[in-house]
């Protein structure tokens, strides 16, 4: 994990893909748990090694751990 710009713990952490039936052109993978100090370019980092990423968001809300979202081309 010290080697990655973002180290997912392997619990309170989760990732769950959101696909639409009429939308294909893109994947948007919602994390949660995210730890305080990820920031929205460590999370595109860390998502580019499955694809190009449209866009890499991480949702500041004060607390210890933020969710984020990632978009990924098909």
């Amino acid at each position: 994990c010290h080697s990655s710009p973002l180290c997912l713990p392997s619990r309170g952490a989760g990732a769950k893909m959101h696909t639409t039936q009429k939308d294909t052109t893109y994947t948007k993978i919602y994390v949660g748990g995210l730890p305080y100090h990820t920031t929205d370019a460590s999370l595109r980092k860390y998502f580019e090694v499955f694809g190009e990423i449209e866009e890499a968001v991480v949702i500041t809300t004060g607390r210890r751990a933020s969710p984020g979202a990632t978009d990924l081309s098909p």
